[in-house]
């Protein structure tokens, strides 16, 4: 009951969503004349009735480009999934990287572990823009010192994967890193670690089966905010690589087209939190709800 009545309320916050550029355009207009504030109010509540009305009507649903319209399917599918398949990758490539350097870092020596977090603090610290077009540039310096192109700077005639996909897991998986070690520093104080290291448990044994097995629940709700991260950094390299994407059709979508497509984007992330939630309780060996 509550997975469906949160599902219900973000539906009713896209669809308020949709209607704000007629609650903006009325009140300019009421600004300059001398209309009272009702007359912003009654426009905008009209509009999201018409939007909800719309969505009940698929054979309206439509994209109004620059000189065309376009029927909303199957033309947003094909932005749908390159943006996801971007997306996905990017996010497979962060865990398995987060990964090994969170190992590599915990069993390295105490000299060589202060350096490599060091080095990926401040890689951490750079600006996204700074790394997309660092990378870009590398790139095209690369291809007129070679004349090798090691991959597609931007989008012209065919979908590119390989810089947005990089791009994109950078900072993530330094984001995923700095979490998890931090979680993992808080259970290394913990008693239970000291009896695994007293029983003779190696060092691996102790970090994979109970050290970060522990840090798995709080690592999955801090996750939350750095898959909202991926998707704000999504749009920015789609706007960089020229990306013909979901998140910039979703910029221009209006009324019932951006209800739809905001939902369809939605719901893959909220099905995969709630899912993974019940799998992380069990895996922990929790129950209940989480708070």
């Amino acid at each position: 009951m509550k997975f469906i009545s949160k599902f219900i309320l973000i539906i009713i916050g896209f669809t308020l969503i949709s209607a704000l550029p007629a609650l903006v355009v009325n009140a300019v207009q009421v600004s300059t004349t001398d209309k009272g504030v009702g007359s912003i109010f009654k426009p905008y509540f009209t509009t999201v009735y018409d939007n909800v009305v719309l969505l009940f009507q698929p054979e309206n649903w439509v994209y109004q480009g620059f000189r065309k319209t376009y029927p909303l399917f199957p033309m947003f599918w094909d932005r749908y999934s390159y943006s996801m398949k971007v997306f996905v990758l990017s996010l497979i490539i962060a865990l398995a990287l987060a990964f090994l350097f969170m190992i590599t870092i915990q069993l390295a020596p105490k000299k060589v572990r202060k350096l490599l977090i060091s080095v990926f603090t401040i890689l951490e610290s750079l600006p996204d823009v700074f790394i997309i077009i660092s990378l870009q540039l590398l790139v095209i310096l690369y291809f007129k010192r070679t004349g090798v192109l090691l991959a597609q700077v931007a989008v012209f005639q065919e979908d590119i994967y390989t810089l947005p996909v990089a791009c994109l897991s950078i900072i993530p998986t330094f984001l995923l890193l700095r979490t998890v070690l931090f979680f993992i520093q808080e259970e290394e104080s913990k008693m239970y670690v000291d009896l695994a290291k007293v029983k003779g448990l190696s060092n691996v044994r102790i970090l994979l089966i109970h050290t970060f097995r522990n840090v798995l629940y709080s690592l999955f709700y801090r996750s939350k905010l750095i898959f909202s991260f991926m998707l704000s950094n999504l749009f920015i390299i789609e706007v960089l690589f020229n990306m013909d994407g979901a998140l910039q059709f979703l910029t221009r979508a209006r009324g019932a087209e951006f209800i739809i497509a905001a939902t369809l984007i939605f719901i893959p992330f909220y099905l995969f939190f709630s899912l993974t939630e019940k799998f992380v309780l069990q895996f922990i060996g929790e129950s209940g709800e989480a708070a």
